[in-house]
């Protein structure tokens, strides 16, 4: 081997250990992860906590609400479903026969009074009905002279006692049933002499005791 060469060849040697081995600083690789810039705490907001709050109770889709469970009596119909009411068709049946014949008629009645009906009250009665006009008793022959004086015999003291008094404070014996303090009363009239068939009629009309 030529001496000048080997020569060349340690000094190249020695010149490449004393730079070292490896890649430049500035060319180095950014890690793959980089740990993100420090963040002032103020800026931070935290989340709100979910809402823990108990949700309403479900109501079963098949529960029933009694009557009354609100605290409310059970309403009143026609056909005797409270107390108070059963007793009045019981006294009805025992003097006077079917209550069932005669609660169409006291409702009928009582509605007709209430909105000033004339010609419905009028087919109510029984004729001839005798009534009161300016202190004198004066008796209706027909339906046409009923409605025709109506507002002169109908005065307020009767038309309150008619609509007021409720199916159960109704007094019955037997001359009938009794509104008020007996402004009215309805009551059966037969149609036939054994009385098998009869119809439930207003036969009385008159101002209250004093």
């Amino acid at each position: 081997m030529n001496l000048r060469l080997f020569a060349i060849a340690i000094a190249s040697a020695m010149l490449l250990s004393a730079c070292g081995a490896g890649a430049p600083a500035d060319i180095a690789k950014e890690p793959a992860n980089p740990t993100p810039a420090t963040t002032d705490a103020a800026d931070v907001t935290t989340p709100a906590p979910p809402d823990t709050a108990t949700p309403p109770p479900v109501i079963p889709t098949g529960a029933k609400q009694t009557a009354g469970a609100a605290g409310q009596a059970p309403p009143a119909t026609p056909g005797g479903d409270t107390v108070a009411d059963t007793a009045v068709d019981d006294a009805i049946d025992s003097s006077l026969g079917d209550h069932q014949r005669y609660r169409p008629v006291i409702d009928a009645f009582q509605a007709a009074v209430a909105a000033d009906d004339a010609a419905k009250v009028a087919a109510l009665v029984h004729y001839p009905i005798g009534v009161d006009i300016d202190g004198k008793p004066v008796v209706m022959k027909n339906e046409q002279e009923f409605v025709a004086r109506y507002a002169q015999f109908m005065t307020p003291d009767i038309r309150d006692a008619i609509v007021g008094t409720k199916y159960a404070d109704l007094f019955v014996n037997y001359k009938g049933i009794m509104f008020g303090s007996g402004q009215a009363w309805i009551n059966g009239i037969c149609k036939d002499d054994r009385c098998k068939e009869f119809e439930a009629k207003v036969v009385t009309l008159q101002h209250g005791p004093e």
